[in-house]
C-alpha cells in the first residue's frame, strides 16, 4: 500500500512539473518582464489635444477618449483580460473605424488583425500581418490591402529599443537614455492607435529615444528629444525639435504625461 502510494504521489509530482513547465513555455518571457511595471497613465497631452485613458478593475484599458479644441472622439477597446478583441473609433456617437478579427500567437502575442478605416471599409481593408523574432520583438509588419503589400522591417538592440525602422518611403533610425518610457509598458496599444500612426515610434522601445534620424529618398530630418521626469523618475514631458534639411527648424513640439498615482 505504501508502494502504491508513492508511486502515485511521484506520477503527481511529475504531471506538476510538465503542467508548470508547459505554462512557462507558453508565456512569454518578454513579456512577463515587461508586465512587472505598471505605469497606468492618466492623461497624455500633445500640443492641444488631450488622451484621457480608463482602465477596468484589473487594470487593462477599456477607453481613450480624446478631446481637442474642435474635436472629440473615443477608442474603445473591446477585451477580455489582456486580450484585446476589438478596438472601435467612436466619433459624434458613430462608429468610424474598428480593429477587428485579432489573431494570437500560443505566446499570447497579436499576430494580424483587420483594419476597417473610416467611410468605406468594403474598399480599403488592411489586413496587418506581424512577425517576431527570437527575443519577442516586432520584427515586420506587413500591410495587404487591394491585392497589394508593403513591409516595414524594424530592428532592436540588445536593450529592447528600436534602433532602425524601414518602411517603403523611408528610413529612420534612433538613439536612446536610460530612462524608462510608460508607453512601452502598455500592451499592445498600437491597436489601439492605428489611426494615429504617428504614435508607433513612441511604443516599442523600453527606454526614452534622444534623437531620431529620418532619410526620405534625398531629404533628411534630425529630431532630438529632451526627457524630463519627476521624482519618481517617471517621464513627465518629452520636448521634440526638430530640424528639416537644409536648415528648416520646425516649431518645438511635446509630448506631456500624467499619471493616476
Amino acid at each position: 500500500m505504501k508502494k502504491q502510494t508513492f508511486i502515485i504521489a511521484v506520477a503527481c509530482s511529475i504531471l506538476f512539473l510538465i503542467a508548470c513547465n508547459k505554462s512557462d513555455y507558453l508565456e512569454n518571457p518578454f513579456q512577463k518582464e515587461k508586465n512587472k511595471q505598471k505605469p497606468f497613465l492618466k492623461e497624455i497631452i500633445h500640443a492641444t489635444r488631450n488622451y484621457s485613458f480608463h482602465y477596468d478593475h484589473m487594470g487593462y484599458i477599456d477607453s481613450i477618449s480624446v478631446i481637442d479644441l474642435h474635436l472629440t472622439y473615443v477608442y474603445r477597446v473591446a477585451h477580455h483580460g489582456k486580450r484585446i478583441d476589438s478596438v472601435s473609433l467612436v466619433e459624434d456617437a458613430a462608429i468610424v473605424s474598428t480593429n477587428g478579427n485579432i489573431k494570437y500567437d500560443n505566446m499570447g502575442r497579436i499576430t494580424q488583425f483587420t483594419y476597417y478605416p473610416r467611410y468605406d471599409p468594403l474598399v480599403s481593408v488592411n489586413v496587418i500581418t506581424l512577425t517576431y523574432d527570437y527575443n519577442g520583438q516586432i520584427k515586420k509588419i506587413a500591410y495587404s490591402s487591394n491585392g497589394s503589400t508593403h513591409y516595414d522591417t524594424l530592428t532592436f538592440d540588445n536593450h529592447s529599443n528600436l534602433i532602425r525602422w524601414a518602411q517603403p518611403q523611408n528610413l529612420s533610425t534612433f538613439t536612446y537614455a536610460t530612462g524608462l518610457n510608460p508607453l512601452y509598458y502598455i500592451d499592445d496599444l498600437y491597436v489601439m492607435f492605428t489611426e494615429e500612426k504617428s504614435f508607433w515610434q513612441y511604443l516599442f522601445s523600453q527606454h526614452n529615444s534622444i534623437t531620431k534620424y529620418l532619410q526620405d529618398g534625398v531629404n533628411y530630418e534630425t529630431t532630438s528629444y529632451q526627457n524630463l521626469y519627476d521624482g519618481h523618475h517617471r517621464l513627465i514631458k518629452k520636448t521634440i525639435n526638430t530640424v528639416i534639411a537644409p536648415g528648416i527648424i520646425q516649431q518645438p513640439d511635446s509630448l506631456e504625461f500624467r499619471y493616476l498615482y
